[in-house]
């Protein structure tokens, strides 16, 4: 924003453009910023049904809008870049209790991060992990908000696995509601992975006494789930709601079972090119290893996001078989690269900091 007004004498406009990569939601915030959830800038039409496109992401920047005009959008974006910062630092800190380790981690992330796609072409490097700006970035609404539920979901999940032996609080089981909610309201793919790493970390946690916990604990679960619900209606009624022609120009198509079929086995052979089954035969070899060879808590903290990683390998095959309309396929492979990434990088950060 400073380089564009004071260097290239950008107005306020032009800077904005510049600076907001996706431009295309101007129009579904000016919409929202009037209270209009229809989808057609054209006067001439009437809309009565909302637009199918993500609804809850975009409030802030209609309110920051509405009040602040253009430059309101600006502060947004910053004020929501230092909340991701400050979330990623958070979930470090408490993998690693400590301060020193989460701050140096999350420097050199954004560093790397910024050194890689600006003054780099690291095309070796995108093939692995893929855009890691798609997710530590600032565009609207993904990442800057999306990955602020992702971070924090993370934050709940990890404090899911410290109490879940112990006695998991209404509180804690009310944010992890709350960010899975977000998560759905935002990005679905994040939610699917979200969701499934939960489980699998319930079950791996608590093994043969699984179906135990879940009878004694059963108000517990209802609770989770009802505000699950609760967080996830505007979702659920947008998509009961959803202009259907808008959806489709969004990208949403119909997926029968032969489909459902040609995706599962496209994506299996995917699964065995060179880059990506190195890749994860790298994560599942280092995973064994540093379970054999560290047994200790903050091991077990950093397993959670290799789990994520298993769990976005899983997720594209549950969700085209229970899934009758699909849209973006490619985000799972995205998500796969980043949780892969992700998981290495607190892996290498805990080896480096025990050794020395």
């Amino acid at each position: 924003w400073i380089i564009g007004h004071a260097i290239y004498d950008f107005n306020l406009n032009v800077n904005l453009i510049t600076n907001f990569d996706d431009i295309q939601y101007f129009p579904l915030i000016f919409n929202l910023s009037n209270l209009d959830f229809g989808q057609s800038y054209i006067e001439s039409i009437s809309q009565v049904k909302i637009f199918a496109a993500p609804i809850t992401p975009l409030i802030l920047h209609a309110i920051f809008f509405k009040f602040g005009s253009l430059v309101g959008l600006i502060i947004l974006e910053i004020i929501l870049q230092v909340a991701l910062l400050i979330l990623l630092f958070k979930v470090i800190e408490k993998v690693f209790n400590s301060k020193e380790i989460s701050f140096l981690f999350c420097f050199i992330i954004f560093g790397l991060v910024i050194f890689i796609y600006y003054f780099l072409n690291a095309n070796l490097f995108r093939s692995i992990f893929g855009n890691l700006e798609g997710f530590f970035g600032s565009r609207t609404p993904r990442p800057i908000f999306s990955s602020l539920f992702l971070f924090l979901f993370f934050y709940s999940a990890l404090i899911f696995r410290e109490k879940i032996n112990n006695d998991i609080k209404l509180k804690d089981l009310l944010l992890l509601s709350f960010s899975l909610g977000m998560l759905i309201n935002s990005f679905i793919f994040y939610f699917l992975n979200s969701f499934i790493l939960i489980l699998i970390l319930f079950f791996i946690i608590k093994k043969k006494q699984s179906i135990n916990f879940i009878i004694s604990n059963i108000k517990k679960i209802l609770f989770f789930s009802f505000f699950l619900i609760i967080f996830s209606s505007p979702f659920i009624l947008q998509f009961i709601f959803k202009e259907e022609d808008h959806a489709i120009r969004m990208g949403l198509f119909s997926i029968d079972f032969e489909q459902k079929i040609f995706f599962i086995k496209q994506y299996i052979f995917k699964l065995f090119r060179p880059e990506v089954i190195s890749t994860i035969l790298l994560c599942l070899f280092i995973f064994l290893l540093s379970n054999f060879k560290f047994k200790n808590n903050d091991i077990d903290k950093i397993n959670l996001f290799f789990y994520f990683f298993i769990s976005s390998i899983i997720s594209p095959v549950i969700f085209v078989l229970c899934t009758t309309k699909a849209i973006s396929l490619n985000h799972f492979i995205s998500i796969a690269q980043f949780a892969a990434f992700f998981y290495l990088a607190c892996l290498f950060t805990f080896v480096f900091f025990k050794i020395s």
